[in-house]
């Protein structure tokens, strides 16, 4: 049975007895992962790759979208983790940036092929009430 479809034994052993654990994954459990490729860059195989090794990850590809279609993809979508290419063109960046803003969560990889070097940008939003809550953020 598939992991990501069924579930996963974990063999526990307490006091010279066995326990068996049964963790079931549903489709809410997965990391949603949205790779958006600009052509240039080899998201198609790190696609394939995540796919065929990462069971609690959902992977989406989109390629050489157009802003419309990233902002339709992510509303439907959902994603977990968008990742995208350092050469990508700067209205996708924004589109991007924009989706951080309003899903807090979300987390951007960004690929830079040339130096073999990825970045990655969490969002955290604090609330500031002082001085002193804003400086404990720096």
């Amino acid at each position: 049975m598939p992991a990501s479809l069924g579930s996963v034994f974990f063999n526990l052993r307490e006091h010279s007895q066995e326990i068996f654990v049964v963790r079931t994954w549903s489709h809410t459990d997965l990391k949603r992962l949205l790779i958006i490729e600009s052509g240039l860059f080899i998201g198609e195989i790190i696609h394939d790759m995540l796919k065929s090794r990462c069971v609690d990850l959902e992977v989406r590809s989109i390629n050489k979208a157009t802003v419309a279609e990233i902002n339709h993809t992510c509303e439907e979508f959902h994603p977990d983790i968008v990742m995208v290419d350092d050469t990508s063109p700067v209205e996708v960046l924004k589109s991007i940036l924009l989706f951080t803003l309003r899903f807090p969560n979300l987390r951007v990889v960004v690929i830079c092929a040339d130096s073999n070097r990825i970045q990655v940008y969490d969002t955290q939003r604090v609330d500031v009430q002082r001085l002193e809550d804003f400086l404990a953020v720096l």
